[in-house]
């Protein structure tokens, strides 16, 4: 142990059976002794920094634990972070590479994997929606418009109803009780497979599928009307004869001389449907 005060530095070794005690500036028979009486002064200025270093470290593992997401304004993923970008968790994270790995496999994977080893989530450009675990809120109802045969329901829409599913969508309710909680496992054009399989075939299901965990939504817009007016001019024919009853409004008669086509046009538009933006860094505590 060391007998002096400079003797007590950062590169001082410690024998097994060393402890530390304070150094006592004051003498006794002429010379300075080391006491129990002031620690602190023995390790100030030398263990403090080391201390403090592992006090913070330890504050932000808890405040951060393994697999927080937040956002950063810099374009370079901070100490002890990753880049959400999709990448698969390999042995060059070093010592973050097990607990990161751990922590996405006991979540199922769900962004992802390559072989035994999974992906991180891919949000660049993407909004966070926040899970909805009682499914009542996102999900997608189909009333009575499908069949199902052994594991795998048809009869889908292939525009207004398969777009909006995603795998590992869940089935929330259905007239069919053996299936609820089933999980989406395939998707088709028309058709999605699933985990379960019911007692019977059935050709009218009303089925509310609600949303899987990490899964990745397309944008879509929710159903609405537009009223617009216009005003038709011209044609040989007047009054009552003018208009055709038709299905879908009025159609004006054959050889009238008047054209009810309607031109609108898509000013400004663009390849996403997006609110006002700023862009910051995505990453995930390893």
């Amino acid at each position: 142990m060391p007998s002096t005060l400079s003797d007590f530095t950062s590169a001082a070794v410690a024998a097994p059976d060393d402890f530390i005690v304070g150094y006592d500036t004051a003498t006794l028979n002429g010379e300075r002794r080391w006491t129990l009486s002031t620690i602190a002064n023995a390790v100030s200025g030398i263990m403090q920094p080391a201390l403090q270093s592992l006090v913070t470290q330890q504050t932000i593992t808890l405040a951060a634990p393994t697999g927080t997401v937040a956002y950063f304004a810099s374009q370079t993923a901070p100490l002890g972070w990753e880049d959400c970008d999709g990448a698969v968790i390999t042995t060059a994270l070093g010592a973050s590479y097990t607990a990161i790995r751990n922590y996405l496999i006991a979540g199922g994977s769900k962004f992802g994997s390559s072989g035994a080893d999974p992906r991180l989530p891919n949000l660049h450009g993407q909004f966070i929606r926040s899970f909805d675990t009682t499914g009542l809120i996102d999900n997608i109802t189909v009333d009575g418009a499908i069949a199902l045969n052994a594991a795998i329901i048809t009869g889908l829409d292939a525009t207004s109803e398969i777009p909006f599913l995603t795998i590992g969508d869940r089935i929330l309710t259905c007239d069919r009780a053996e299936l609820l909680g089933a999980v989406i496992t395939a998707i088709g054009t028309t058709t999605v497979t699933i985990d379960k399989t019911a007692t019977a075939a059935d050709a009218a299901l009303n089925v509310t599928f609600a949303r899987g965990f990490g899964n990745k939504q397309v944008d879509t817009f929710e159903k609405h009307d537009h009223q617009a007016s216009a005003e038709i001019k011209g044609g040989t024919t007047a009054g009552a004869n003018f208009f055709a009853a038709n299905t879908n409004g009025i159609t004006p008669r054959a050889g009238n001389g008047v054209t009810n086509t309607v031109t609108i046009e898509n000013a400004g538009y663009r390849t996403e449907t997006r609110p006002k933006n700023i862009a910051l860094l995505a990453c995930i505590k390893l």
